[in-house]
């Protein structure tokens, strides 16, 4: 999913295209929440937050990183968590952060 993820983000900044990455992470969230793969529910939390951030989308970004650390936590993964919620508190501490 990473490299699908990365795939997304960067057709959605070169091509405006960001609805459709957020659509497709969306779907992909539904398939891994239906079979609780909380681990792979993270990494789509997280690529969707990059994709967010890539386009100034600072509330919905922060959003999918504190819901991205919840999913790594449930998978097992502090290691993981620790970055998803230590990328949301850097963000936090931008002057612009939380004007949806």
């Amino acid at each position: 999913m990473n490299s699908l993820g990365s795939a997304l983000r960067q057709a959605g900044r070169q091509a405006g295209r960001v609805a459709e990455a957020v659509k497709a992470y969306s779907e992909a969230l539904e398939i891994f929440g239906e079979f609780a793969h909380w681990y792979r529910t993270g990494q789509v939390l997280h690529n969707l937050a990059l994709v967010h951030e890539s386009v100034g989308h600072e509330f919905e970004a922060h959003a999918c990183w504190i819901q991205a650390a919840n999913m790594f936590n449930r998978a097992g993964d502090t290691a993981k968590a620790d970055r998803s919620r230590k990328l949301a508190a850097e963000q936090a501490r931008q002057p612009h952060h939380l004007t949806p």
